[in-house]
């Protein structure tokens, strides 16, 4: 857990002490949003495949998953984050140390049904790059196939 440097990040923390012994403070909130919003961009592959961390270990998939997650550093460092060059790779190497049976939370909300974060990690990177004049393609994709595929399971469920 990241949260500001100041008094009510100081008070958070306090409030997991004990709890949460991997809770850092920073003075640059910014970049630390775009470094996890980087890390989770990729889910959306699984959300689309329905399959669990495997798939990474695919290159096709991991080639495509490390192009999600440059359109996320390229946005986030036009909107003033101080991203790391090597970020994305950093992304895909993490992932393929996680099991491969891993599940995401985007995952398993589509495949228990319930609403995703979609619209609050790969929505905002496409949101803040059409704003920042940053092409997001793979994102916008990902956030097009992984609705149309809602959209059909909510039709046929009615």
């Amino acid at each position: 857990m990241v949260a500001p440097d100041d008094e009510t990040g100081r008070e958070l923390r306090k409030l997991f002490a004990g709890v949460n012994e991997h809770f850092v403070l920073t003075d640059d909130i910014l970049t630390a949003a775009w470094r996890k919003l980087t890390r989770n961009s990729i889910a959306v592959l699984n959300a689309m495949t329905l399959r669990p961390n495997v798939i990474m270990h695919e290159a096709k998939m991991a080639a495509a998953a490390l192009k999600i997650a440059r359109e996320a550093v390229a946005v986030g460092r036009a909107a003033g984050a101080n991203l790391d060059d090597d970020l994305a790779d950093w992304v895909i190497a993490a992932t393929l140390e996680e099991s491969p049976d891993g599940v995401n939370s985007l995952l398993a909300d589509r495949l228990a049904g319930r609403e995703t974060e979609l619209e609050a990690r790969n929505g905002a990177i496409v949101r803040t790059g059409e704003r920042l004049g940053v092409p997001t393609p793979l994102n916008a994709m990902g956030m097009a196939v992984v609705e149309a595929q809602v959209a059909a399971e909510q039709t046929n469920c009615d």
